[in-house]
């Protein structure tokens, strides 16, 4: 459960990206948000069923990034991490805001600190945890994440308890005062499915990971991501069941699920606990970023399409120089975006929908290459592939001009720095590469005499030995 807390944490926010696109002024579509909840939990598990492919071929993990180099080739793998690189930063940003907005629904007073806390979280805990390289760290992440699940399924079952056990009438919404065109009603509709499609940021999160599973580590993971689905479907139909029974609508300043909780249990110590819970998880959410991320940039680095720097690991054994480079990123988009969830919101499912296709579609070449061909696989990651192919267009479309359009320029640019780096390395190579001709002419040349350079901290017993030798075969030693 500890592995999916990236996607359990999304309940926080999922929901309520749909429900603030089925708000309008003079009308409230909540008649339409069964059918979203039940669109995005089908695609859950469409997702769900064919990336439990992705971790039966790759046990290993690597994610999009790898069986794409494998399978598609160098444009397409690099597309896959250019996606994955904005998705991790997104998600460092998305949840930790979203954490924050947790917090401060709960006590308001904390309103005009919120981009500072969300920066503190980024900096003074996340970045700083792990530099540490606190491995030990995550056997406590456990608790958290099961005390949340416990709290958000109590939550759901208090409510459902009081509607059809004690009876709770629903809440009457106002009558509608405006209409809609067939058109825009569409556009609308499909704009809040792909809201609520962050949702589903956490589940390659679990195939990435898949290496870190115990033996046999492919059906373990396939289980993690089938209960996660499980799970993850139950509280979104049930949260979304309980928002519409009860009529709650977005606030500018509390968030949906803390009103639920208050709706459901009062302002009482039930009610505090459950938000704290929910920003520990999603700051634990974001954490999953940096288990992510950086070990993806030593990948690319070692393949020569980033900076050397980041594929080594520092004193502690972490990846130092991704961990603080992700920082900054992460906080400069919370800064950017002034910590709002539904500003960002708008960039961060077009990278995860896109890696999820790359994936697939990989997946779909390794199942034309096997003898004899597995035509029920290959059906199932290519229908996967067409579905989330077609979520990214939804997403592109609805959400171009809320943000999107910026991930349309950002994923090429930085394939591009990609892409040079790799030639830079290729360049230097080459220039260094010696032919064995030139290596026979350099080795036959006579050496005429030698250079000694010594570096030297302090005076020494070996110093003062490695001088004697230096001294013996040169004059010229320094």
């Amino acid at each position: 459960v500890c592995s999916s807390n990236l996607a359990l944490s999304s309940i926080g926010y999922g929901p309520e990206q749909i429900a603030l696109v089925l708000v309008l002024p003079g009308l409230i579509l909540y008649n339409y948000f069964p059918w979203i909840i039940a669109a995005i939990v089908a695609l859950l598990f469409i997702i769900t069923i064919s990336y439990a492919q992705v971790i039966k071929v790759h046990p290993q993990g690597g994610g999009a990034y790898s069986i794409a180099k494998e399978y598609l080739g160098e444009y397409p793998a690099l597309l896959a991490a250019a996606s994955l690189c904005a998705d991790y930063v997104l998600t460092v940003a998305v949840s930790v805001s979203s954490g924050t907005a947790a917090l401060i629904s709960a006590w308001p007073a904390l309103i005009p600190y919120q981009i500072g806390i969300d920066l503190f979280a980024v900096f003074a805990i996340l970045m700083l945890i792990n530099l540490r390289g606190l491995r030990e760290a995550s056997n406590a992440f456990v608790w958290p994440t099961y005390a949340f699940l416990v709290t958000a399924l109590m939550l759901a079952g208090s409510g459902i308890y009081q509607i059809f056990v004690l009876g709770r009438p629903p809440v009457i919404l106002p009558q509608a005062t405006t209409t809609l065109t067939p058109g825009t009603l569409c556009f609308l509709l499909l704009l809040a499915f792909a809201n609520g499609c962050s949702s589903m940021t956490g589940v390659e999160a679990i195939a990435n990971g898949a290496g870190a599973f115990r033996e046999p580590v492919a059906k373990n993971a396939k289980k993690t991501i089938a209960v996660m689905a499980i799970i993850l479907s139950t509280l979104l139909i049930s949260t979304g069941f309980l928002i519409v029974h009860f009529g709650l609508l977005p606030s500018a300043d509390r968030t949906l699920l803390s009103l639920l909780a208050e709706t459901v249990w009062g302002r009482g110590t039930g009610y505090f606990i459950f938000q704290l819970l929910t920003m520990v998880i999603l700051y634990l959410a974001a954490n999953t970023a940096y288990n992510g991320l950086p070990p993806l940039m030593s990948i690319l680095a070692q393949d020569g399409y980033l900076p050397r720097y980041l594929a080594h690991r520092g004193a502690r054994l972490s990846f130092a120089n991704g961990i603080i480079l992700l920082s900054l990123c992460a906080g400069g988009l919370i800064i950017a975006f002034h910590g709002s969830v539904e500003h960002l919101i708008s960039l961060y499912a077009v990278g995860v929908f896109l890696s999820f296709t790359l994936a697939q579609a990989g997946l779909c070449v390794h199942w034309l290459r096997q003898q004899p061909r597995p035509y029920g696989r290959l059906l199932l990651n290519g229908f996967g592939a067409l579905v989330t192919a077609a979520v990214v267009g939804i997403i592109l479309v609805t959400k171009f001009i809320h943000g999107a359009w910026i991930i349309l320029i950002f994923l090429p640019i930085l394939m591009r720095i990609f892409k040079a780096i790799h030639t830079h390395y290729e360049k230097v190579r080459e220039a260094l590469t010696l032919s064995s001709e030139e290596l026979t002419n350099i080795l036959s040349q006579p050496v005429n005499e030698h250079h000694v350079l010594l570096p030297v901290a302090s005076p020494t017993r070996a110093v003062a030995r490695a001088l004697r030798y230096a001294r013996d075969i040169t004059d010229d030693a320094h």
